[in-house]
């Protein structure tokens, strides 16, 4: 997770945010969809939290919880499958904001 950034507007905060889950999320390994789904509803919470008037990043914990209650209705996908749909997916829906960050 990322620890220290200083990043100004509530749409880059998202994103870095967001995209810091992401990285946080490929490096791990996990034992169960249980495991990598409380980790990600763990740390959305924390990132909403740290930031509570960015109203960016709460619109996309709300959007990111969604999607990721769609994806768990499926018994059958496994800890890697929604490991790769939730990087993939999250990295493609966020990749193409432009943010500058300083002292990262």
């Amino acid at each position: 997770m990322l620890d220290t950034c200083q990043v100004r507007g509530a749409p880059a905060i998202a994103v870095v945010g967001i995209l810091s889950l992401v990285a946080e999320v490929y490096e791990h390994s996990f034992t169960s969809v249980t495991e990598l789904r409380e980790l990600i509803e763990k740390r959305l919470d924390n990132l909403v939290t740290a930031r509570p008037t960015a109203v960016n990043m709460a619109d996309a914990r709300s959007k990111l919880l969604q999607q990721l209650q769609r994806w768990t209705q499926d018994k059958a996908l496994t800890s890697d499958e929604l490991k790769h749909k939730y990087v993939l997916n999250t990295f493609h829906h966020h990749h193409h904001h432009q943010v500058v960050v300083s002292r990262c």
